[in-house]
């Protein structure tokens, strides 16, 4: 059958068509190789060094290194950049170091030994080593969830002074996250099957001020699927977990971020001479209901100490409550019926109303509780303040 020129030429553009579509839809390197907007600056050579220290004195919130070497000798250069981490650190910015630690000619890093990397830990930096059955050639760095610094630069003497190293600076939080998520991971010495978990020590977080103010949302009161339903089923657990997220994100200026699971754990009122393991089991247990049964999060578990949490908005329409309730201290304290009820009195002043503005009976109604729950709060608020 013959097909005329016009014909050939149509079905060739068809399929040309299908092609360039079926090209352009194709996920480079899995789920997270995405194309993501930014802004990129060449600081290779002798313009990495000056850079970085730009970047790590005007970091706000957090610095996360994975680095192939870092030699914190005390006669190398990369000292200022040590003491530019020290110095985040007293402003109050979280530092985490991840390191390799097995070396092409065998001798293994032992960073628990380094002078350096212990004064950062005293000043609440934190040092992971990864596990030796591996390299980890990394020689990134990840500046407020936003910058990042990637190329093949170490911090070594040989490559802030003499080597040619080409690195780039990216200025993107989409990749900011992507390559956090990556970093999180790595599997750290310690987390091999059949070895025993580390000696820790972990204290109830001190989280807000007094005078701190989070938003909630008014649908937490007023929707039955939501605080109320915590309520019915006496689900404490799920309340106090979603109050100390938002304490976090309000700590973080941030509703996205990471938790470690066992500092949650702790948070809740979990013995901290569990087992990393136990405590982490009831940290995912909290996070898995607050995702599926009440769809007030998104977690997503991208290592086996911590997670990556989204909080979910639920309406434009917000009242005010007092951060210090939220510290854990405050948390325990109270009982779920006082919590809920000083959480009715914050939207009730949004309002510009009292309790004595409505007859318990509409109250209830209203925010549907039963009146034995609220006179229970009621009272027990009372009693306190």
């Amino acid at each position: 059958m013959k097909i005329s020129h016009n014909k050939r030429l149509l079905f060739i553009t068809a399929l040309l068509g299908l092609f360039l579509f079926s090209f352009s839809s194709l996920s480079f390197g899995g789920d997270q190789a995405e194309f993501h907007p930014a802004k990129v600056k060449d600081i290779s050579d002798r313009k990495y060094e000056p850079a970085v220290i730009e970047l790590l004195d005007n970091a706000k919130e957090s610095i996360v290194i994975s680095m192939y070497i870092i030699q914190a000798d005390e006669k190398s250069p990369v000292q200022l950049l040590i003491k530019d981490l020290e110095e985040a650190l007293d402003r109050g910015v979280s530092v985490d170091i991840y390191l390799n630690t097995r070396f092409q000619e065998g001798r293994a890093l032992d960073v628990d030994k380094n002078e350096a990397f212990n004064t950062l830990r005293n000043k609440g930096g934190r040092i992971f080593g990864v596990t030796p059955s591996v390299r980890m050639h990394d020689k990134l760095i990840i500046v407020d969830n936003r910058y990042v610094v990637i190329g093949s630069a170490n911090w070594s003497i040989s490559s802030l002074k003499s080597n040619y190293e080409d690195v780039t600076l990216i200025d993107s939080p989409e990749l900011a996250k992507d390559m956090f998520i990556r970093v999180r991971r790595h599997t750290l010495k310690g987390d091999e099957p059949n070895k025993p978990e580390k000696d820790r020590k972990i204290r109830r977080s001190v989280i807000l001020s007094d005078d701190s103010i989070v938003a909630f949302d008014d649908d937490l009161l007023t929707d039955k699927t939501l605080f109320p339903r915590m309520m019915t089923e006496r689900d404490a657990r799920a309340m106090d977990t979603y109050l100390l997220l938002k304490a976090y994100a309000f700590e973080q200026e941030t509703g996205e971020y990471f938790l470690f699971l066992e500092q949650l754990a702790v948070d809740l009122g979990m013995p901290a001479d569990w087992s990393d393991s136990a405590l982490r089991r009831q940290a995912i247990k909290a996070l898995i209901k607050l995702k599926n049964r009440y769809k007030l999060i998104d977690v997503n578990f991208k290592h086996g100490k911590d997670a990556w949490i989204t909080l979910r908005d639920l309406s434009a329409n917000n009242f005010v409550f007092k951060g210090k309730f939220l510290n854990p201290e405050y948390l325990s304290k109270f009982s779920q019926s006082a919590k809920f009820v000083l959480f009715i009195k914050a939207l009730l002043e949004k309002e510009g109303a009292t309790f004595d503005s409505f007859t318990q009976e509409a109250l209830c109604k209203r925010f549907n509780i039963n009146r034995k729950t609220f006179k229970k709060g009621l009272e027990e608020i009372l009693r306190i303040f």
